[in-house]
């Protein structure tokens, strides 16, 4: 068992200088690598590579030797057997020894050789990489060579440019003193002695185009360009005489002019003059002001808001003894069914789902501030707010945009510090009556907040719309963050009111005047509409109003016909007249809106995180906001007559989808996104979970290819295609 030891030993010695042989052949190898190039060193590599391999088969014999030592030691004899076997044994180690000797200290040999090889190839490498970085040094000298002669080249063009520049101004000299010898011959004398000043100076300049020339024949041809076009220019002159002699005629439209600017700016002068004057007298009307005692002061401020309270706008409850009683908290269905018959009876043909899809962005105003009408003129967009304020008992206001709005004051009025009065708009007053929150000693005459108002911007986008409602848009949004059970309080005022009058806090005459601000607010009883058109007049909506609106487009008819008959007597004698619906009252309105319940809308939501995943591809997701929005939207729908509870969230779930979706797609280039858009209409046509026959041929018109010249073109819902009224 000693002598197998020692002969296990010898073997780990053999793998173990094996080892070393495998390091210097990888090192041979990354050698090998650097010098490839080299082709007189493959046959010394395949030398060493088969001294490699024999030593790895003589390692094996090792190995098999000591297999067959194992093999022969468990057959051993008890006593002499296995002394004999021993002594043989004995005999083959020291043979074995022996040998290992010898080939160990052949490998030795092979070894200090390879290191030898090594050495070789490490000076040769040197030597590489000394040639390798006088050859970077002569690139180096080189480059700053031509550096050096670029910089010459263009020290050389500059002097051309500047010698190029001189001969033009000679050239403009040369038409000068032509003109002016045109002009009068008693001036020849000095037009020669310039012209021959000229002749010496350009004499000069081909000396030093010369000299040019020689330095850098490149630049022959600019010379030869020059000259070519000295020539061109005294022709020129030659041509044109007789234009130029007409410049007496030029100099008199210059005085012209001169005297046409001299009026302007007398002009500006008395502009300035009555702006000074103006100044004076708003002074004057500060000064009385500031003089006045605090009883005056607050007596005037109060005095100045009176428009606020009456005029143009404003509202009259209704003799409810004539009116169609007012909706009670249980009668959405009822109040629906009414406006229905509202439309018919006035010649209006109203879808039942378009009449839902208005209502219910109406009711989800807490979220979605703004509900717009959008679309080609005259499909009935104004009318439909309308006649829906009608038949509900809501208080409707309209006010038509103009395209030179620009600020919150064009659409609530400003107050007019010289004659010290508020100037409200229709819409000021109304907003007054309603929004609620009033001081005890500044109230309107005839207050209205305990009932609905609808204002309705028509024509929004003829203006800009984040340049005049963009505060307020932002005002109603923050109603639904500061409300306590719905509603507003107090101390709300200067969050979700644009303000009218800063106050006065300060000493007058030894005297402390304290007087509160004025806010102009929407209150959640107030319903904000708009209607636009959608061509080449008008802006588009962007992003910030989008996410903060239900937009129930209106595309162009499929078929156009006549309004219906109805709203007329049988005897043809005019408008029937309808009784007037008693107004509608905000706490029936808010018992109308619920609540979110997301348990109950678990496969509405699937299909709005499948799509936000799809919308991501376009770089186009939608964000909390707006997915809270849409779910406040399903939450509220109406019920559909003779549909489930599925049926109506599928319904308000695609209505959704084409309101607020679809329209962020448009301008995709569709074949660049074909896959992604398949996608999606593979969601929307899922039988299981949506699959709305609406949405489905919106969305087929909208990726039509030949519709929308290769882009999405969202045209919206056709409404009166499907009606399951």
């Amino acid at each position: 068992n000693g002598k197998l030891n020692h002969l296990n030993a010898l073997i780990d010695q053999a793998r173990h200088d094996l080892a070393q042989i495998e390091d210097k052949r990888e090192e041979y190898e990354r050698a090998k690598r650097f010098v490839d190039e080299r082709h007189g060193w493959e046959a010394e590599k395949n030398a060493l590579m088969e001294a490699v391999i024999a030593k790895e088969q003589e390692v094996q014999k090792l190995g098999d030797q000591k297999d067959q030592l194992a093999l022969e030691i468990e057959k051993l004899s008890p006593v002499v057997d296995g002394m004999r076997e021993l002594e043989k044994e004995t005999a083959e180690a020291r043979t074995a020894v022996a040998n290992l000797s010898s080939e160990r200290k052949t490998i030795n040999e092979q070894v200090g050789q390879l290191k030898n090889d090594i050495g070789e190839l490490e000076q040769k490498k040197g030597t590489l990489l000394a040639e390798h970085k006088e050859v970077e040094l002569d690139i180096a000298a080189k480059e700053s060579k031509f550096k050096s002669l670029a910089d010459e080249a263009k020290k050389l063009e500059d002097d051309l440019k500047g010698k190029r520049e001189k001969l033009d101004l000679d050239i403009k000299a040369l038409t000068e003193i032509e003109r002016d010898l045109v002009v009068g011959r008693a001036e020849s004398a000095a037009i020669k002695k310039q012209n021959a000043e000229l002749r010496d100076g350009n004499k000069a300049l081909s000396v030093e185009n010369k000299k040019l020339q020689d330095a850098n024949q490149r630049l022959n041809p600019i010379v030869t360009s020059l000259e070519a076009r000295k020539t061109a220019a005294e022709q020129w002159m030659k041509d044109n005489a007789s234009r130029l002699a007409n410049m007496e005629d030029l100099d008199r439209k210059i005085a012209q002019k001169k005297e046409d600017y001299e009026a302007i700016g007398k002009r500006i002068e008395d502009a300035q003059k009555t702006l000074a004057e103006t100044m004076k007298a708003v002074e004057k009307a500060l000064d009385r002001l500031a003089k006045m005692n605090v009883s005056g002061i607050q007596t005037l401020r109060l005095s100045s808001f009176d428009s606020l309270k009456n005029g143009e706008g404003s509202f009259r409850l209704p003799d409810v003894n004539v009116c169609e009683p007012a909706f009670g908290a249980d009668e959405e269905a009822n109040a629906l069914r009414g406006v229905r018959e509202h439309f018919a009876a006035n010649g209006f043909e109203v879808p039942q789902r378009l009449l839902y899809a208005f209502h219910t962005s109406l009711k989800t105003s807490d979220m979605s501030s703004l509900t717009v009408m959008a679309g080609v003129s005259g499909t009935g967009k104004s009318a439909i707010p309308k006649l829906y304020s009608e038949a509900m008992g809501i208080f409707f206001s309209p006010l038509a945009v103009e395209p030179r709005w620009d600020s919150p004051k064009d659409l609530m009025g400003f107050f007019n510090y010289v004659t010290n009065r508020y100037e409200p708009t229709p819409l000021a007053r109304a907003m007054f009556q309603f929004q609620g929150l009033w001081d005890d000693d500044f109230r309107p005459e005839m207050p209205l907040d305990k009932y609905m108002f609808m204002p309705m911007l028509d024509e929004m986008n003829l203006a800009r719309i984040e340049y005049y409602f963009s505060e307020f848009l932002s005002k109603l949004e923050m109603r639904r963050l500061v409300a306590r059970d719905g509603r507003l309080l107090k101390e709300h005022e200067p969050l979700i009111g644009l303000e009218i009058f800063g106050g006065c806090h300060k000493m007058i005459e030894g005297e402390q005047v304290d007087e509160g601000s004025k806010f102009l607010f929407a209150n959640t009883n107030t319903l904000f509409v708009g209607t636009m058109n959608e061509d080449e007049t008008t802006q588009s909506l962007s992003d910030k109003v989008i996410d903060r609106a239900n937009v129930l487009y209106f595309g162009r008819p499929d078929r156009l016909q006549p309004q219906v008959g109805a709203g007329r007597s049988e005897k043809g004698g005019g408008v029937r007249a309808t009784r007037v619906r008693a107004p509608l009252e905000t706490d029936t309105w808010r018992a109308w809106c619920k609540p979110v319940d997301a348990g109950a809308l678990t496969m509405a939501t699937e299909v709005l995180s499948n799509l936000n995943e799809q919308l991501a591809e376009f770089n186009r997701p939608f964000a909390h906001r707006t997915y809270q929005a849409m779910l406040a939207y399903i939450a509220n729908y109406p019920h559909i007559k003779g549909g489930d509870e599925n049926t109506r969230i599928r319904r308000a779930l695609a209505d959704q989808i084409g309101m607020r979706i679809m329209p962020k797609l448009r301008g995709v280039e569709l074949n660049q996104n074909s896959q992604a858009l398949k996608n999606i209409q593979a969601i929307l046509s899922d039988s299981s979970r949506l699959n709305d026959t609406l949405l489905n041929t919106a969305f087929d018109k909208a990726i039509n290819t030949e519709r929308g010249n290769g882009f999405f073109r969202w045209l919206g819902f056709d409404w009166a295609e499907t009606d399951h009224s």
